[in-house]
């Protein structure tokens, strides 16, 4: 009888042992996962769009990133009256205005007509509302006029670089720039006329410095005897996510062999920059 109790004793501790590790592994693997999801919710993976045509647009990674479009207009035809008259409504000076004119229908302290009480307060939120109106509109048609600039994106129905306009450029396209051009969207820097893979950019339009600033294509694309062709770019690129520091970026990019390429901000040709002295510059949208 003592040698069955030692038995079930070495036997239980055996198994309450063997659970506690299973458990530790599963949290262990949880534990894992959990930093794996973390760190890929910080990354962003671009592919090109060539690999994908009209009828695979479904099977492409892309297709969740934001368009190239832009939108600073408030309002549109139909919120215009409800969404001014509530924003109105939230400043003190119009409040106070209405509380005073509502008084007014009431006889027991009203001062004048009530009828006579509305019509400060009327008229200063009409002449608000007209001013938001038109301050809108010029938004609309600064928008549109942007969003309609032409660029030259890769097509490759047509094998040539086509015009589009700025709206319709896409996450993962391959864009083709000129001296004097205007950069469309944030693109990774692929391809440059320059010997040494040197491209010269002006950012004033983003820190009023008017001195040229110098950014290189990356690294093991630098060294092309021949013109780019975005149809041989198999190459998978994974980078930060997209953030309000114009000083920082980095990434890497992996090739069909699992080489890895690194690149910063020297390869980045940020949206709104100019190109300078550079006759042909190439990349892929990074940002849109």
């Amino acid at each position: 009888m003592i040698w069955k109790k030692h038995f079930f004793k070495e036997t239980c501790c055996r198994c309450v042992a063997s659970d506690t590790e299973t458990q530790n592994e599963v949290l262990e693997k949880r534990g894992k996962l959990k930093k794996r999801r973390k760190k890929n919710e910080n990354k962003r993976v671009i592919v090109s769009n060539l690999s994908f045509g009209c009828t695979k647009w479904k099977e492409n990674p892309n297709r969740y990133y934001d368009s190239n479009e832009i939108k600073t207009t408030k309002y549109s035809i139909l919120t215009f009256f409800p969404k001014n008259l509530y924003e109105q409504l939230h400043r003190f000076a119009n409040i106070y205005f209405v509380v005073i004119a509502l008084l007014n229908f009431v006889p027991v302290v009203n001062a004048f007509q009530p009828e006579v009480s509305l019509i400060p307060i009327c008229v200063i939120m009409a002449m608000t509302a007209i001013k938001d109106a038109w301050e809108d509109c010029r938004r609309y048609k600064l928008d549109r006029e942007i969003n309609h600039m032409g660029c030259y994106v890769y097509s490759r129905k047509d094998r040539a670089y086509v015009e589009k306009c700025w709206k319709d450029v896409r996450v993962g396209d391959f864009v083709q720039l000129r001296c004097n051009e205007t950069i469309p969207a944030d693109i990774l820097l692929l391809y440059s006329s320059d010997q040494n893979g040197i491209c010269h950019l002006e950012t004033a339009n983003l820190d009023g410095e008017t001195n040229l600033k110098q950014r290189r294509v990356v690294r093991g694309f630098s060294r092309q005897n021949t013109s780019f062709e975005p149809e041989f770019f198999q190459n998978t690129i994974i980078c930060e996510m997209p953030n309000n520091d114009l000083n920082k970026f980095k990434g890497y990019m992996e090739q069909s062999n699992h080489e890895r390429i690194g690149f910063n901000i020297e390869s980045l040709l940020l949206r709104g920059c100019t190109i300078r002295n550079t006759e042909v510059a190439i990349g892929i949208v990074i940002y849109a």
